[in-house]
């Protein structure tokens, strides 16, 4: 790495440090305040990079690939989506259980939150995203967004949505998108595919999974193709969240 001891007594006099960018991984010394955007252009207000180079940058290497992760994360979200975090979600009488059981999931388990529109699943469903992010890759799709993506794949002849992949999968507003058989099978071998390869899947609906199950399968399907989605629905914890519409009266 091209960094010398002049470089860093320099930058410790003129830059600012900032508690926006992550700490030393060896001491917890804040980092100056300067553009990340490639590994080592993090640089902490101490001597580790000298004092302890091996563990310094093995310790800066994790913490770009964890950068790395949640701005592939950011990148998936809607704007208004990109601050949904636990700091800033109210855990109160009608979300508790939900909240909880959030912030204690752990890799290869599924969730499916459901409830009325406006009550927050959807900004629970990224603040674990969020939490997760130290740990594997997370990917955030609105299901009417994921299906145009896949027709104009398909259109243009271009590699289709990776929906295994990612360790995290968000699938928001379940239920919405108009059925066909296209749908059925696409959300059918995204759950069946997730859930045997032990991937997270968190899922939010407007209704439980019994009413969500027969709305993706279609008439030209049977009984049978219904619980056969419903099956993989519930195959995690289900979860109803409470609560009055909180965009109402937004901008």
């Amino acid at each position: 790495m091209n960094s010398s001891t002049s470089q860093t007594t320099l930058a410790k006099e003129v830059l600012e440090t900032t508690s926006d960018l992550p700490v030393c991984p060896c001491c917890g010394a804040l980092a100056f305040k300067l553009s990340w955007r490639d590994t080592f252009d993090l640089q902490h207000a101490c001597d580790c990079i000298l004092e302890r180079p091996v563990q310094y940058e093995d310790g800066i290497q994790q913490l770009w690939e964890i950068e790395k992760r949640r701005r592939e994360y950011l990148a998936s979200l809607p704007i208004r989506y990109r601050t949904c975090t636990f700091k800033n979600l109210e855990r109160h009488t009608d979300n508790a259980a939900a909240f909880d059981v959030g912030m204690s999931l752990e890799l290869g388990q599924m969730l499916y939150l459901w409830g009325k529109p406006g009550n927050g699943k959807t900004h629970l469903a990224c603040a674990i995203g969020f939490r997760l992010i130290d740990l594997a890759r997370v990917r955030f799709w609105n299901m009417a967004s994921l299906y145009a993506a896949l027709r104009d794949a398909i259109a243009d002849d271009q590699p289709r949505p990776n929906l295994i992949a990612p360790s995290v999968l968000i699938l928001d507003d379940l239920g919405k998108v108009k059925t066909s058989e296209f749908v059925y099978e696409t959300l059918y071998a995204c759950l069946e595919g997730r859930w045997s390869n032990g991937k997270t899947t968190i899922l939010t609906a407007n209704h439980k999974p019994g009413i969500v199950a027969d709305r993706l399968t279609p008439s030209s399907l049977d009984q049978d193709a219904a619980n056969a989605i419903l099956s993989r629905l519930v195959a995690g914890r289900v979860l109803e969240v409470r609560g009055s519409d909180r965009r109402e009266g937004q901008s």
